[in-house]
């Protein structure tokens, strides 16, 4: 039974975090003592769900990749040129809003924020 419930959990988990799937953010996010311009993009690769992000200042790309759901936040391990840490997000399916935090390996570095609206194909 409770190898029942964690299949169903993780199968939960996919379907949630699929809804973005293939959905193309752009807004702000806080990087050091000022906000970044971003677009942030979800699809899959080889069955995962990924994501990639460009920050316009400082210039950077960097990548996602999925971990798992909690409560209604999606989990998010991103990588670039300055480290690697956590992204909490909370999707908005009605507004296309995506509500985030970020934070590094650092957790005394604190929390600070993701966020972006859904760009119209």
């Amino acid at each position: 039974m409770k190898y029942i419930l964690t299949i169903l959990l993780l199968l939960t988990s996919v379907v949630a975090a699929d809804e973005f799937v293939g959905k193309t953010f752009v807004g702000k996010l806080e990087h050091g003592e000022s906000f970044s311009k971003h677009t942030t993009k979800f699809f899959k690769r080889d069955g995962k769900i990924v994501g990639e992000y460009k920050l316009k200042t400082p210039d950077t790309t960097g990548t996602l990749e999925y971990v798992r759901t909690v409560d209604d936040k999606e989990i998010f391990l991103w990588k670039d040129d300055f480290g690697f840490g956590f992204l909490e997000i909370k999707f908005d399916v009605g507004t296309g809003e995506m509500k985030g935090i970020w934070y590094n390996n650092r957790i005394s570095d604190g929390k600070h924020p993701w966020n972006g609206f859904e760009v119209e194909k």
